[in-house]
Order: C-alpha cells, then sequence, then structure tokens
C-alpha cells in the first residue's frame, strides 16, 4: 500500500488516520534528494542522535547495548599480565591463608 504522508522533525505523519494492527512494523520511505543534507551516523547505533526519535527510547537502547557489551567474549591477549609485585603479594596472601589453616583460625 502507498500511504503519503509528511515528515515532521524526527516523527512521519500521515495525510490520513490509519488504524495499524501492530504498534511497530517496518516500513520504506522514500525521501526527494534535495532533502537529504547528511547521511552520517548509522541510526542502530544507540548513541546516535538519529536513534533517539524512533520507538523504542534511548534508555532501552543503552541497556541493550550495555548487555552487549557485558556479555561480550573476553579477548585474553588484551589482558595485561601481573607485574612481579602483584605476583609477590599473591604469593604471600597464599601463604598467610595456609598458615591460618594450620593455627586453626579463619583465613
Amino acid at each position: 500500500m502507498l500511504a503519503e504522508a509528511y515528515y515532521d522533525n524526527g516523527k512521519i505523519e500521515f495525510t490520513r488516520n490509519y488504524h495499524f494492527k501492530h504498534n511497530r512494523f517496518k516500513i520504506s520511505v522514500k525521501l526527494p534528494d534535495d532533502e537529504i543534507t547528511d547521511e552520517s551516523g548509522d541510526v542502530n547505533d544507540p548513541l546516535s542522535e538519529k536513534s533517539q526519535g524512533s520507538s523504542e527510547t534511548y534508555m532501552q537502547k543503552m541497556m541493550k547495548k550495555l548487555e552487549e557489551i557485558r556479555t561480550m567474549p573476553l579477548d585474553e591477549s588484551k589482558i595485561p599480565g601481573l607485574t612481579e609485585k602483584q605476583l609477590d603479594r599473591i604469593k604471600a596472601y597464599e601463604l598467610r591463608t595456609q598458615m591460618r589453616a594450620e593455627q586453626g583460625r579463619p583465613a
């Protein structure tokens, strides 16, 4: 179906009232070339200003993005190794824990 609409500062307003089966669905829009000034920026990027006008709120997009980052597999090659001082502290803590266990004290 072809429907006429006006773009008004981030919102698409139809010239007629339509009743839709769903609250959210994909549509295709033909834009006049002379109305486009800049095509940069990824609309799927939750940090993009362009994405803030969609039906999904900015906060929901940020939460999804944070969850993706949180569950992302860790690249072991980018983790720096332990310093000599850190290794000495770990050994000292293990020795302390062992001595306390031998003495019957809580670790």
